[in-house]
C-alpha cells in the first residue's frame, strides 16, 4: 500500500511541476507588467514642458523659467545666473526628453529633481551619487557624496534661494550685476576653478540676461503669445508624433530632408508630397505663409538650406508644436525655430534663412 501511494506521488510530480511553473510564469508575467506601467507613470510624471523662449535649451522647462523669475522677483538673484547654474549643472544630459541624442538632463536633475548639486538632505531625502571634483589647483578627481532629493524643480529653486542668503550673502549682498553675481557667487558654489567663467559663458551664449528684467507676468504673457494656435486635428497631431519620434517611411540620411518629410506624410496616411525642398514652397505657397507667428501643428517649413546643396535645393522640416522643428540634416534632429533658422544660410532663389511654411500638395490639414 506505502509503495502504490509513492508511485501515485510521483506520476503527479510533472503534473505539479507545470502548474508550478506556470504560477511562476505568471507572476513573472504580472512584475513585470507592474514595471512597465510604473516606468510608463513615472515617464508621465517627469514629462514638462520646454521654455517657449527662443534660443534657450530644450531641456529648460517653463517650471524652471518660473521658479527662476519668482526667486528674482522675492529675492533679487539674477534669473540669469539661475538658468545658467541648470545648463551648466544639469545640462546635455542623456536622462529625459532629449536625452538620446546628448540634450536631456543630468540624472540627478531628471531623477531627483536636483539642478544645481546640493549636496545634503533634501525634503524628499538624499541619493548618493559619484560627482567630479577639483583641487584648487585645477586637478580633477572624483567622490561619493549625499545630494538633495527634491519633489519639485520649484522645490530646488526656492531652497538654492534659501541657501544663496543663508551662506552666500557675504559674496552677494548689494550685488544687482549679473556677471558680477556670477562671479561672486560662483566663487563658492562649486571646486572647479572656472565655474564662474563658465556661468557667464552660458548667459552670452544664449542671452539669458533678457530673464532679469522680466516678470513672471512678463513670461507668461509671451507664452500665451507664441502658444500653438487653436486646437490640433488628429491628423496634425499625427504627424508631429510620427516627426519627434522620426518614425517615417524614409530614413535620414544627407541631402534627403525633402524625403523625410514626405515619409512622415506618407507614413500618416496622407499622399506622398513630391519635390525637392526648394519645390514645396514654389509649388504650396498658396497653402501656407511667411510669418514665424502662429505656424500649424504638422505644417512644413521651408528655408534655405546651407551650403552648396542648399543653394540648390533649400531645405524643410515638420513643425511639432511648442517653437520647435523636426528635421533630418543627415541625422534626425529637433531643434528650435530660432536655432533652425540660424544655420541656415545659403542663398537658394533669392531666399536666405527662412522662407515660409507650407501645406504640402495645398491641403490644409488644420480645417
Amino acid at each position: 500500500m506505502k509503495i502504490l501511494k509513492k508511485v501515485g506521488f510521483l506520476s503527479l510530480f510533472p503534473i505539479l511541476l507545470l502548474a508550478a511553473l506556470i504560477i511562476a510564469s505568471i507572476a513573472s508575467f504580472q512584475e513585470s507588467k507592474v514595471f512597465v506601467l510604473k516606468k510608463k507613470a513615472e515617464e508621465e510624471q517627469h514629462a514638462d514642458v520646454s521654455t517657449a523662449l527662443s534660443g534657450i535649451p530644450s531641456f529648460i522647462t517653463d517650471e524652471m523659467i518660473i521658479g527662476a523669475l519668482n526667486t528674482q522677483a522675492q529675492y533679487g538673484y539674477p534669473a540669469s545666473v539661475c538658468i545658467a547654474q541648470v545648463i551648466g549643472e544639469s545640462g546635455f544630459g542623456r536622462y529625459g526628453p532629449g536625452g538620446e541624442s546628448g540634450q536631456g538632463l543630468s540624472q540627478l536633475a531628471y531623477e531627483y529633481k536636483n539642478l544645481f548639486g546640493i549636496k545634503g538632505t533634501g525634503p524628499a531625502g538624499s541619493v548618493n551619487m559619484v560627482t567630479g571634483e577639483q583641487t584648487s589647483n585645477g586637478d580633477d578627481f572624483t567622490i561619493t557624496a549625499g545630494f538633495r532629493v527634491y519633489h519639485n524643480y520649484t522645490e530646488c529653486i526656492n531652497d538654492r534661494a534659501v541657501l544663496l542668503t543663508d551662506v552666500y550673502s557675504d559674496l552677494i549682498a548689494g550685488v544687482t550685476d549679473a556677471k558680477e553675481f556670477a562671479q561672486q557667487m560662483g566663487s563658492r558654489w562649486a571646486t572647479d576653478i572656472r565655474y564662474a567663467e563658465k556661468l557667464i559663458n552660458h548667459m552670452d551664449n544664449f542671452n539669458l540676461y533678457r530673464l532679469d528684467t522680466m516678470t513672471v507676468e512678463d513670461y507668461e504673457e509671451y507664452q500665451n503669445s507664441h502658444s500653438d494656435p487653436g486646437e490640433a486635428t488628429e491628423i496634425q497631431l499625427r504627424i508631429c508624433e510620427i516627426a519627434k519620434n522620426n518614425q517615417g517611411t524614409i530614413p535620414c540620411t544627407p541631402d534627403m530632408c525633402a524625403a523625410w518629410v514626405s515619409g512622415v506624410y506618407q507614413a500618416a496616411g496622407l499622399p506622398y508630397p513630391t519635390g525637392n525642398a526648394i519645390d514645396f514652397w514654389n509649388k504650396w505657397k498658396s497653402s501656407g505663409s511667411t510669418s514665424k507667428d502662429n505656424i500649424p501643428l504638422g505644417a512644413v517649413v521651408c528655408g534655405s538650406g546651407s551650403g552648396y546643396m542648399g543653394s540648390i535645393y533649400g531645405h524643410v522640416g515638420i513643425y511639432i508644436g511648442n517653437g520647435k522643428v523636426a528635421n533630418n540634416i543627415g541625422t534626425f534632429s529637433v531643434e528650435t525655430l530660432d536655432q533652425w533658422c540660424s544655420w541656415q544660410t545659403a542663398t537658394c532663389q533669392g531666399h536666405t534663412g527662412w522662407i515660409g511654411w507650407v501645406w504640402p500638395n495645398n491641403q490644409p490639414l488644420n480645417q
